[in-house]
Parts: C-alpha cells; structure tokens; sequence
C-alpha cells in the first residue's frame, strides 16, 4: 500500500530557514523519527529523507534527476556552467568516466607525495600565531594548480587561493558580500582557465590535466565547450583547495582530544580512521538534491514527478542507527562500525565509478592520512571558538598558536 505525504503548510516556502539554521535545518524540520519530511524549498515541493536507506534510494533510484535539482544562485558560482554535477543518463555516465580515469589510484598517490611534502616544509616553519586554514589551503591551492599544469597568471598565488577558497565559502549565501565574491572569483579563475583550455586547442604546448581536459568529449563524441572544459578543470583543482575546511576541523578535533592526538602523532591511531572520522564530523556539504523526473516511490511513500528530493547529509553522517553515539568524536568506533556507500556520505554516497558520488573522495582522504598526523605532531595550540552549525560552510579560518620547538 502506498501513502502521500501532506505538507502541513504546502505554501509556506523554508529556504529562508535553511539559511538561518545551517547544519540544523532538516532535523528541525523532521517528525519525530521519520526519514520522510515533506516541506517546500525553493518555490519546489520537496521530500527531506536521511539515513543509509534513503541513500541508497537517492543514488539508485534513475527517476531521481540532477539537472534542475541545484538552484543556478549556488550551482554556478560552485559547480561551474555545465558541470558533471548537473548531468544525467549517458552524458553523465561519460564525463564521470573521464573523471574516474584522471583520478586514478596513480594520481592519488602521486599528488598526495607531493603534497606530504609541502605541508611537512610548511608546518616545520610555524612559529608564533599562523591561520592553519589559510596556509592548508595555500599548500592545497599550489599542489593542485601545479598537478593540473594550469600557469599561474598575474593574480599570483594568493590572489589565486582567495578566488578558490571564495567560490566554496559562498555556496551558504545567496546574496550579499560573500555571494558576490563567489561569483567574481567564478568569473576570474573561469576565464584564466578557458584561456589556457583554448591555447591547448590551438596547438600550444600543455601539460597535466590541462592536456587531459582540452580532449574532453561528449557522449556524442563532439570535443565539448571551452568552458564547459575549464568548468571540469576547476572541479578537480577547487575540490583539493576545500579540503582546508577539513585540515581545519581535524585540528579543533586534535586539540578536543589531546589522547586521541597522540596517538596520531605517534602512529597508534589509524590516520585513515582519524579522517574518516573528521570527514564524518566537520559540517560541510549539509544536503545534497535531486529532482523525480517522473513519478516514482520510495517504500510506500509516492514521490510525484517534479518533487525535489533532498538527502539530509548531516543527518545521515550522525544517524543514531549506523554510527554509535553519533554526537561524539570517536576515529575509533570504525574498528567496530562498518563504512558502507550510503552510511557515511560527506562527498555523497553510491557508486564512485557510475554515480554521483565525489570522483576524488580517496584524494580527501589521502590528503587527510597525511596532513592530519603532521599537524598533531606539531606544537600548534588552536585558539579558536567552536564552529557554528548555522555558517554554511563554515568561517574559513582556523588560528593556531605555534610555541617552542616541533
């Protein structure tokens, strides 16, 4: 038997809501311990669902569309005009390909050595006060630029970090100061790099990624755009410079729990558990959406066609039924809890090859096994109040103090 869900207030829009309780938003608009929330958002009647069950649905389910899902005022400063992550059916299932192959096992091992590197240098010369956000995301921003072979133009290098920290942070925000900087660091580093997309084109020499992208087809063989293949460059290179808000929450982390960072200092604690458990913990992505492009259901529930579907990421990374005291920091819980596809969705959840799920979650993760131990191994004294769950993504900054030797 299947049942319609009413919305109690069907003209009542929530979308100012989101804005104002972050991280909060879908569990306060939950009943009780339901996993189906009906509300609307965006001028869309919507569906709010969490939990692994409901993972598995969102990503398995083909009636459930990308392309219309993400309002244009957050997609296009973040995803770019054209994006991989608005595409669906054979287009989606050939970009993600050319993804999945440039992000291969060699890729991640070679750009994590290269920044293990950098970041040991950069810590080593901590002293005094240093922001570890701000010089995560300058290490982040060279080892990917330099990986994507994308030259570096006037802006310079911390010009270049500020554009690519400025297009996440303004993901939460659809007006104001911090929604027009996306939007002009959008412009500036779309532009920078279709002009070298389309120099590659025009025969001159490039290398890295930069060659990569400029062969980027279609599924109808065609080469595609110049700036759909910037669009895609930007989103291997911007991704690797937002892992600074994780370096950031895994240092507050380090410093709640000072048995827990000497473990990881001195090689007891699994590296990769403690950036599982960062990832699962430091508010990023609060909802991921989708859109039934005919009618479809969930268990009983009927989901009409045009519904906005909307996964409830934080709630699922701290649902009571997969993770044991979900509330609490424990890298050590996954010797006992079991990491699935759909339970522990920071970067979504399903299939990394054929799905939406992020191509680069093992680069987060590497990055993290090795960024992590340096930072508990250094003296860095983080002196900083807690991360508000109402800031979508969080302030980017993360002050530390440096006193004494390493």
């Amino acid at each position: 038997m299947t049942k319609n869900i009413a919305l109690e207030h069907p003209w009542l829009d929530r979308a100012p809501l989101l804005l104002l309780d972050g991280y909060r938003f879908a569990e306060r608009r939950r009943r009780g311990a339901d996993d189906v929330t009906p509300t609307r958002v965006a001028g869309s009647r919507a569906l709010i669902v969490r939990g692994a069950e409901a993972a598995a649905w969102f990503y398995g389910d083909d009636a459930l569309r990308r392309r219309d899902a993400v309002p244009g005022v957050v997609a296009e400063p973040l995803f770019g005009p054209g994006a991989v992550h608005t595409l669906d059916g054979e287009r989606h299932a050939v970009r993600k390909h050319w993804f999945v192959d440039v992000l291969d096992a060699e890729a991640v091992r070679t750009s994590t050595a290269r920044l293990g590197t950098a970041w040991r240098e950069e810590v080593s010369g901590w002293d005094g006060e240093v922001d570890v956000f701000e010089r995560a995301s300058a290490v982040l921003t060279r080892v990917a630029v330099e990986r994507a072979g994308l030259a570096v133009d006037a802006r310079g290098w911390e010009s270049l970090r500020r554009d690519l920290v400025a297009m996440v942070d303004g993901f939460g925000a659809v007006a104001g100061p911090r929604h027009r900087r996306a939007r002009g660091a959008r412009a500036r580093t779309q532009g920078w790099v279709v002009a070298q997309v389309r120099a590659a084109r025009d025969g001159a020499e490039a290398t890295g990624l930069v060659r990569a992208v400029a062969d980027l087809c279609d599924d109808d063989g065609r080469p595609v755009a110049d700036v759909v293949a910037a669009t895609e460059l930007l989103n291997l290179v911007r991704p690797q410079v937002a892992v600074a808000w994780l370096v950031a929450g895994g240092a507050r982390a380090l410093d709640e729990h000072p048995a827990l960072r000497s473990a990881t200092a001195d090689g007891t604690l699994s590296p990769i558990d403690l950036a599982q458990e960062v990832r699962r913990t430091t508010p990023f992505v609060p909802l991921l959406a989708a859109r039934a492009g005919r009618d479809t259901q969930w268990g009983d529930v009927t989901v009409p066609a045009g519904t906005l579907v909307v996964l409830d990421v934080w709630g699922t990374d701290h649902d009571p039924r997969s993770w044991a005291r979900p509330d609490v920091f424990d890298p050590l819980r996954y010797a006992r809890e079991r990491v699935t596809s759909v339970n522990l969705v920071p970067q979504g959840g399903g299939s990394r090859e054929h799905g939406h799920r992020c191509p680069g979650e093992d680069l987060t993760i590497a990055y993290l096994s090795v960024m992590l131990p340096e930072l508990a191994r250094s003296a860095a004294v983080v002196h900083e109040s807690p991360v508000s769950l109402r800031r979508m993504p969080p302030r980017p900054r993360c002050r530390a103090l440096v006193e004494g030797p390493r």
